[in-house]
């Protein structure tokens, strides 16, 4: 029996502030409508929005999904972090925290996704700005994912690595066996030049599709742009 696809998109939001300085949670809404994906990794969620305005759960609500929320940065003018929509049913794994010495506090949000009447495990992670940071922040979530026998996994989020290979996060391909797909620039999103936005599936997954979410929305919603893939589970042997 064919095993079913899955769609999964990561996008870094900018707290629903656009290239042109204008905050619209809207705009961001109208392209998650447009990505039509089964489970989407938010990055960079505000937590502390206009009173009254529920960030994630306005997003979730006007794309028809499910969410989590995983508040875990916060300082004197926000209070920012990571969120999943689902249209699949999940359940929470694990929010970890993988804050690096006295660097910005960053995280990653576990969950499982039910998929051909078993489980996907997605991890939704943004990572830091320095290569200790990220080579620590590897370690850690495929440190969480053994423990939790995590089976098919699927990465997704901003790892703020754009070299190839990803030779800090040797961790995590070790985990997955298997290297980062090639992935299309996705920032700054006017006119992208690095690819620091991934989705990195386990050798569990054939990518039949691998893109950057490029239309006139995407283009001024956020400073990233979406990156979407297509997954398809191999068949065992």
């Amino acid at each position: 029996m064919a095993r079913e696809r899955l769609r999964i998109a990561t996008y870094n939001v900018h707290r629903c502030i656009g290239r042109d300085g204008v905050y619209d949670v809207g705009r961001i809404a109208a392209v998650l409508r447009e990505l039509d994906a089964d489970a989407i990794a938010l990055q960079e969620v505000s937590y502390r929005a206009p009173p009254g305005h529920d960030q994630l759960r306005t997003l979730a609500d006007s794309a028809g999904y499910a969410s989590v929320s995983f508040p875990n940065h916060s300082d004197d003018r926000s209070q920012l972090g990571l969120g999943v929509l689902s249209r699949r049913p999940l359940e929470v794994e694990r929010k970890l925290d993988l804050s690096y010495g006295s660097y910005e506090s960053r995280g990653a949000l576990i969950v499982r996704l039910a998929v051909d009447d078993s489980n996907v495990t997605l991890v939704n992670t943004h990572l830091g700005l320095r290569w200790r940071e990220r080579r620590h922040q590897g370690h850690a979530i495929a440190a969480a994912l053994r423990e939790l026998d995590a089976g098919d996994c699927v990465l997704a989020g901003d790892f703020n690595e754009w070299v190839p290979g990803a030779p800090n996060l040797h961790a995590l391909r070790r985990l997955l066996d298997a290297p980062p797909p090639r992935t299309p620039p996705t920032f700054p999103s006017g006119r992208p030049l690095l690819s620091t936005d991934r989705i990195w599936p386990s050798t569990a997954f054939r990518v039949q599709s691998l893109h950057a979410h490029r239309t006139t929305l995407s283009r001024i919603a956020s400073d990233h742009l979406p990156l979407s893939a297509t997954l398809q589970r191999c068949c065992a042997v």
